[in-house]
């Protein structure tokens, strides 16, 4: 069986004009993603998050950074974590050497 991973693509700002656009996101990545699945999204503490799942995380991002190229808002940050773990590695932006933490 191979492992499955949790990929979040974070965006900054909650309030409804931008959920509104997070969503028409998260509808045309559900529509066009063929690594991975979307898992639902949460929103709160000013971040609304996408979350899918897939086996290949890396190449899931790049798919998913190249179906929203053009959308509003992009992405403020990234992380993926294997589902039988707790800590996410970042995915983006690239270089960024901070841990990334779910919000």
């Amino acid at each position: 069986m191979s492992r499955e991973f949790q990929l979040v693509l974070e965006f900054e700002g909650d309030s409804p004009d931008n959920f509104d656009r997070v969503l028409a996101i998260q509808e045309k990545l559900e529509e066009w993603l063929k690594s991975g699945e979307v898992d639902g999204n949460d929103v709160g503490q000013g971040i609304v998050n996408i979350f899918i799942i897939t086996k290949e995380p890396q190449k899931c991002f790049e798919e998913a950074l190249k179906l929203i190229d053009e959308s509003e808002p992009s992405p403020r940050a990234a992380g993926y974590r294997d589902l039988e773990q707790d800590n996410y590695i970042r995915a983006w932006p690239q270089g960024d050497k901070t841990p990334f933490k779910l919000k």
